[in-house]
């Protein structure tokens, strides 16, 4: 996905930043050293280089186990950098995200950006919101069909996690 925006400064832990400036160098990015470049998930722990722009973190690129490369730009750190763009509703928020995610040949589907795109979709629905894309009948017409599964097994298995009704039906109840 392009959004063509580029980060005002990268920070870097001390320890690496001989290693990595070199990476930002050719992109001409301010680099800033940051002692609190480390991430951890409680287990792991590693050095990070985060990406800022206009003061806001909209990424972060780990190394967590030295083996491969977690990168971070999520919808929340997406949203927080477009809200300032895009003076209007969450309703226009959410139809920009998904037509980047369209331009991008991203399908609804059950993983990865998939599902991304499908529980968007799901949440204007849910909020009244409208789209003019096929995409979005078709997952309205999905939508209302999972609903309905779900008033017809709700007395039988009404006291099933979250996390049941999605492996066992494909039922997302955060969204119903």
């Amino acid at each position: 996905m392009k959004l063509g925006i580029r980060p005002d400064y990268v920070t870097i832990h001390p320890d690496k930043m001989q290693e990595w400036v070199r990476l930002y160098d050719l992109f001409r990015v301010e680099v800033r050293p940051d002692n609190d470049c480390i991430w951890s998930d409680g287990v792991n722990e590693s050095y990070c280089t985060e990406f800022y722009y206009k003061g806001v973190e909209i990424g972060n690129i780990v190394n967590p186990q030295g083996t491969c490369l977690d990168v971070g730009f999520g919808l929340e750190r997406l949203e927080q950098f477009v809200s300032p763009v895009i003076e209007s509703t969450n309703h226009d928020k959410i139809r920009f995200v998904l037509e980047c995610l369209v331009n991008e040949n991203v399908q609804p589907g059950s993983q990865k950006q998939g599902y991304i795109l499908r529980r968007l979709i799901r949440k204007l629905i849910v909020e009244g919101g409208t789209w003019s894309h096929p995409m979005f009948e078709i997952e309205r017409e999905r939508f209302v069909k999972q609903q309905q599964r779900y008033v017809q097994l709700l007395k039988k298995h009404g006291n099933q996690s979250k996390e049941w009704w999605w492996d066992t039906h494909g039922i997302d109840i955060t969204c119903l």
